[in-house]
């Protein structure tokens, strides 16, 4: 009961404080965080909810407001976290949403572990969401013979076979010189900054390699290639799944918003970085012409 006073409280009063101001879209932090911020699923399940009634009607649900709002009343409850001029209250949002991640315990803190279970949450909605869509175009007598692990994105396939290829597609895409390998300028400028990127966010950025170092360790007979069998043990950070992806999320929001370093985050902390949690909102006309992007595209 106590816990629930607390929650309430809490409630009030950054209601007071934070929702009835204007929202703050803050600065961004390069390309690395508006691309892990963008390839997530989204962190709140109400924009889901409101980007799938949007995609069954044909539509798209980013974009400017007067586009994207228009689908808000196909969604129970949409209509009151939406302000006046069609923008989401990403504030108000998060007040509500606080409560469901700290649960293990209620401690008005949301811990790496509470983090991860709400964002692997998402993502396997996002993948059983569209395995079912790619299932219903394909299996046309409806006996479920196509199997969810069979939909998966090569990238979450655990088969052997799927992750060879991939491997082999990526490869093609970076060998500038089509010889089968990669030199150093071909590893330096197709592959290391994407590594780099998620590296960082799994482990501490001083214990990341450089471009240098890490090629050497790849390069098993040290012949000043990369064959496609050498870059194998970098791949998941080549082309991360959709479930790999939802842990450097959620290191990638630890980090960014846990402001007092303790490695939990508070519901303070996270309305200061609020943006960050709904990058796909405010970064919809992302880095088009950004080359790391290029290679996350769907093979």
């Amino acid at each position: 009961m106590a816990k629930a006073v607390v929650y309430t409280l809490l409630t009030t009063a950054f209601i007071i404080l934070f929702v009835f101001s204007p929202n703050k879209r803050h600065g961004h932090h390069g390309t690395s965080a508006r691309r892990l911020g963008l390839k997530a699923a989204h962190f709140d399940p109400l924009v889901t909810r409101i980007e799938r009634t949007a995609d069954e009607k044909g539509g798209s649900y980013h974009g400017d407001p007067p586009q994207h709002i228009s689908y808000v009343p196909a969604v129970s409850d949409a209509y009151e976290y939406f302000n006046d001029d069609g923008s989401l209250n990403t504030t108000l949002r998060l007040v509500i949403l606080f409560p469901m991640l700290d649960n293990a315990p209620p401690d008005n803190l949301i811990s790496p572990n509470e983090l991860a279970a709400w964002i692997d949450q998402q993502a396997i909605n996002r993948l059983s969401y569209r395995t079912n869509k790619v299932m219903s175009w394909h299996d046309k007598n409806g006996d479920g013979v196509i199997s969810f692990t069979d939909l998966l994105h090569p990238e979450d396939s655990d088969n052997e076979n799927v992750q060879t290829w991939l491997l082999r597609e990526k490869t093609k895409r970076m060998d500038e010189d089509h010889d089968g390998k990669l030199n150093f300028k071909e590893f330096l400028d197709h592959a290391f900054n994407i590594y780099k990127t998620y590296a960082d966010f799994e482990t501490a950025s001083a214990l990341v390699p450089t471009a240098e170092e890490k090629f050497l360790e790849l390069d098993i007979n040290k012949n000043k290639y990369l064959e496609m069998e050498e870059l194998r043990p970098i791949l998941r950070y080549l082309h991360p799944g959709e479930l790999l992806y939802a842990k450097f999320y959620t290191n990638y929001l630890i980090k960014e918003a846990d402001d007092n370093k303790d490695g939990k985050l508070s519901l303070e902390e996270m309305m200061n970085h609020e943006h960050i949690f709904y990058n796909t909102l405010y970064d919809s006309d992302n880095d088009d012409d950004d080359d790391d992007d290029d290679d996350h595209d769907e093979l």
